[in-house]
């Protein structure tokens, strides 16, 4: 297969001649200058010139900031599961997966046949979120609240529910 374009890119920033800003060395990516990289270099070789959007593609295929406080700081960058120190195996990781949208779908699936189940007691369907929201905001005054006829039989957060419904507050 194919190496991956931000792989290919990187491997050709890192054998041309930018050791001042940026190297590779004994199996790690060292940025001298992020300054530097943004305004000089990234834009060579990417669609964009931005250090952070090059650090998130880094971290994407397992990189780890080693070294280096602040966002624009020296630092250098680690993958732990590169084989050898060599630069050609840089072609060869892989990228990072997420969970597949299969398992978001099932865990989607259970968190709304739980909160289901709990929202199933009650004839009213009251978003428990807001209710809890209001009910500890301070938006809702107790002289507008409905009165006790008006919510007998109603659990409390429910009553508060209708109350912010009533004054206009969407949920």
């Amino acid at each position: 297969s194919q190496a991956p374009e931000f792989l290919y890119q990187l491997t050709k920033m890192l054998t041309d001649d930018n050791r001042d800003t940026i190297e590779w060395n004994q199996g790690k990516i060292e940025v001298h200058s992020p300054h530097r990289l943004e305004a000089k270099v990234l834009h060579k070789y990417f669609r964009h010139s931005k250090f952070a959007s090059f650090q998130r593609q880094l971290n994407y295929f397992g990189f780890r900031k080693q070294a280096g406080k602040g966002k624009m700081a020296p630092c250098s960058y680690v993958n732990e599961n590169l084989p050898s120190t060599d630069l050609s195996c840089l072609l060869h990781i892989k990228r990072k997966t997420s969970v597949s949208t299969s398992e978001k779908a099932k865990q989607n699936k259970k968190v709304k046949s739980s909160s289901q189940q709990s929202s199933d007691s009650s004839s009213t369907k009251v978003n428990p979120v807001l209710a809890g929201i209001l009910k500890r905001s301070s938006l809702v005054a107790t002289a507008n609240a409905p009165s006790p006829e008006q919510t007998a039989g109603e659990p409390a957060h429910q009553a508060v529910a209708q109350a912010a419904v009533g004054r206009g507050i969407r949920h």
